[in-house]
């Protein structure tokens, strides 16, 4: 069963994490509720409790979803798992290191489980191991994320067979949402990008009321979610489906280089933030001040998780990771290029998700 053997693996790496034979691993990040037992769940923790070779796994949730824990661990023979709807969780006594993953774990939480703890806990933050636990998809993840981007594509093609020229970004969105659920997804991966024209000079822009122009360039940044996991891509196109012009032709060949260069960067062993150098450096000099973003970062249950391609990662690329290359030049009241697929890892060759062209034309 996969998720005993995510359970095993994840008590593995956090043994391996201090050479600790028995340890608590306190997790209370709701994301590893739906990677180990299949649940979305906005209220709960997940203990580890390892003492030498045994292990056993206590769920600390509301009654909201015990039932749901109930019945999902009840086949998982193998492992020693309780739910516990009705008691609290403390570990001010523990004798045994803690591990803890302090990009989630809050102030309030932390001290209502140590409350009258003894100074000499032992916590540690094994945020990093669980994260890149994560990022080594399994077969039915990378299934998950390519079902997610071909959603994603089927959408795409009918939003532009339909044409956007005349409308508003706003207009463009909601109907690109509902071309994803129509086509199959859960939800979109986030809340949509349509920049047209001057507002594609920012990465992140909200879609406004601006109406589009035919000769107007138009980011499309979208992705659907497909049993929890996220699609993530980004299509720069020319909104009346003529050819671009020699300003703009020459914006998406620096992209469309770029994001090829830095697909070739992205091998297992790679450090994020020398691979985000190597691209931020392949632009020319005066593209690279326009250059505002990272380059990437993996995706998976969470749209943006481990690993990060960015200035100052230190996060490693392993095989079986899933990572977004995403480079792009932003010119202030002209306009922005970004082109963006996700991509596998996998024994040195590199697996591109979309089926969609780099450069739609």
């Amino acid at each position: 069963m996969k998720m005993v053997q995510r359970v095993l693996r994840v008590a593995d790496e956090l043994r391996k994490f201090r050479s600790e034979e028995s340890y608590f691993a306190l997790i209370d990040n709701p994301t590893y509720a739906q990677y180990l037992f299949g649940i979305d769940s906005s209220n709960v923790m997940i203990l580890f409790d390892v003492a030498d070779q045994e292990l056993s796994i206590a769920i600390y949730t509301d009654p909201r979803y015990s039932e749901k824990f109930q019945s999902i661990i009840k086949p998982m023979t193998d492992l020693r798992i309780e739910v516990n709807s009705d008691k609290p969780l403390n570990l001010a006594n523990a004798k045994r290191p803690i591990y803890i993953d302090s990009a989630h774990m809050t102030v309030a939480n932390f001290n209502s489980i140590f409350e009258g703890g003894e100074s000499n806990l032992q916590t540690f933050d094994a945020g990093k191991v669980l994260q890149s636990i994560r990022s080594i998809k399994d077969d039915d993840e990378i299934e998950a994320l390519e079902r997610a981007t071909a959603i994603a594509d089927d959408a795409l093609l009918a939003l532009l067979k339909r044409g956007i020229v005349g409308k508003s970004e706003i207009e463009v969105k909601r109907a690109m949402d509902q071309l994803l659920l129509q086509f199959g997804a859960d939800e979109p991966s986030f809340s949509t990008i349509i920049a047209s024209g001057p507002n594609g000079s920012v990465p992140h822009a909200t879609p406004s009321d601006r109406v589009i122009e035919g000769n107007d360039l138009v980011i499309i940044d979208y992705g659907a979610t497909y049993k929890g996991y996220h699609s993530d891509t980004t299509r720069t196109v020319k909104a009346n489906n003529r050819q671009f012009d020699a300003n703009e032709s020459s914006t998406i060949e620096s992209v469309l280089a770029a994001h090829q260069y830095g697909v070739t960067k992205v091998i297992s062993g790679s450090i994020g933030n020398e691979v985000d150098k190597s691209v931020r450096e392949f632009f020319s000099e005066d593209e690279r001040k326009n250059f505002i973003h990272g380059l990437g970062h993996g995706v998976g249950l969470e749209i943006h998780e481990y690993p990060f391609l960015i200035p100052g990662s230190n996060d490693v690329i392993s095989d079986r990771n899933v990572v977004t290359v995403e480079p792009g030049l932003y010119y202030p009241g002209m306009h922005g290029v970004r082109i963006e697929d996700c991509y596998v890892v996998q024994s040195g060759e590199k697996t591109k998700l979309s089926s969609l062209p780099l450069v739609i034309s």
